[in-house]
């Protein structure tokens, strides 16, 4: 353990590192313990006080959609798991959008 902790630079990304290789094992470990539990439906109760005009529901949402994008691009760069594009591309990753003169590039200048 010494040595892995030395070759990362510090126990927390020698923690990072140990995760990031065990993630398929607890992602399949976790996927397999709620297999046989059947959801019919999913009902949230809370108290509205999530402020901004929002709910604390609608809240959690947006935060996660937005810590998403730089979790996987995390996860890409350190530990260079690439999440499968039907679950999630990261807009660096997307082709070029059509420009002006609709070839994916730039117009010349």
């Amino acid at each position: 353990m010494k040595k892995i902790i030395d070759a990362c630079g510090s126990p927390q990304a020698a923690f990072q590192l140990l995760m990031l290789e065990h993630m398929d094992a607890l992602a399949e470990a976790s996927a397999k313990a709620i297999s046989n539990i059947k959801f019919d439906k999913v009902v949230v109760w809370e108290g509205g006080a999530g402020g901004n005009g929002q709910s604390a529901t609608a809240g959690f949402v947006k935060d996660m959609a937005r810590m998403m994008p730089p979790m996987l691009q995390v996860m890409k760069d350190v530990g260079g798991v690439e999440v499968p594009e039907y679950l999630a591309k990261l807009t660096g990753d997307a082709p070029a959008a059509p420009s002006a003169n609709g070839t994916g590039t730039k117009s010349p200048a």
